[in-house]
């Protein structure tokens, strides 16, 4: 009987190690803000992933034409046994490359890159004035629906003395493919020597969820949905709001060709 169950167990984790062998994962996420100055900035990206293989395509609006500047659509093809990521421009109909090296040092030299981004700060950025220890709360307000996915929905509330920014966050537990997802792109990172792959909303909310101090525990579970909003000290209307949500995330069979390059793509040198 022992025999048996070895040879079912073995047959099960072939399966399952066959299953992930040949699908792939694909996450659709939408990330919309609302900043002083800039006004409203949209942002799509699509994620097709597969162990050492990632396709990201980024799609960006931003309403006020001064900085329309800013949007378009771009996308990068990163895969491990290449040596270099693929970058490409829809708009100007180019692609180039960047080695694995290059893109370290970019990483640790942010100031080496020439590339669009947005980001932004929260609070003051006066050096001179003592900081004051900020007041943290946080409220459980029970599961909710977020796209299909069962969610608890965390609000933390962070307190200082000339802003008030609210996280509301919805944390799924029991979500294997955003876990798969994560370490697909942990993994593509550690080969090459980045630091894990992150942008700047999503930093902040994981920061939140983990944080340990003010008596907090720390959220369990992946995000699948964050807004957060920033208020003078005064109230009224927030004064930038930021919310990131998954809008799809589906395991399917393994297609080569959503990991190919776009055709009819100039090959350009960029530095």
């Amino acid at each position: 009987m022992k025999l048996v169950r070895l040879f079912l167990l073995f047959i099960l984790s072939s399966s399952v190690l066959e299953a992930q062998l040949f699908t792939q994962i694909r996450t659709v996420e939408s990330m919309t803000m609302k900043v002083p100055i800039i006004g409203k900035i949209e942002l799509v990206s699509t994620k097709v992933m597969v162990d050492g293989i990632l396709h990201e395509k980024e799609k960006t609006k931003v309403d006020r034409f001064i900085f329309r500047w800013m949007g378009g659509s771009e996308g990068s093809i990163i895969d491990i046994s290449k040596g270099y990521k693929l970058f490409y421009d829809d708009e100007d109909k180019e692609t180039w490359r960047t080695t694995f090296e290059e893109l370290v040092e970019e990483a640790t030299n942010p100031d080496t890159s020439n590339r669009r981004s947005i980001s932004f700060t929260v609070g003051s950025d006066d050096d001179d004035e003592k900081e004051e220890e900020p007041i943290v709360s946080r409220t459980d307000e029970g599961v909710e629906d977020v796209n299909s996915i069962s969610a608890r929905k965390w609000v933390t509330t962070i307190l200082g003395k000339d802003d008030r920014v609210i996280f509301e966050m919805w944390m799924a537990k029991d979500l294997p493919k955003r876990v798969r997802a994560i370490e697909i792109e942990k993994k593509i990172d550690e080969k090459i020597g980045l630091p894990a792959s992150d942008d700047g909303i999503s930093e902040f909310a994981n920061a939140i969820a983990s944080i340990d101090e003010f008596n907090l525990e720390p959220i369990p579970g992946v995000m699948v949905k964050m807004n957060m909003m920033v208020f003078e000290s005064d109230g009224g209307e927030p004064k930038m709001t930021a919310i990131v949500d998954l809008l799809e995330i589906v395991e399917e069979p393994y297609n080569p060709a959503d990991f190919a390059p776009p055709k009819g793509y100039k090959l350009v040198e960029k530095n």
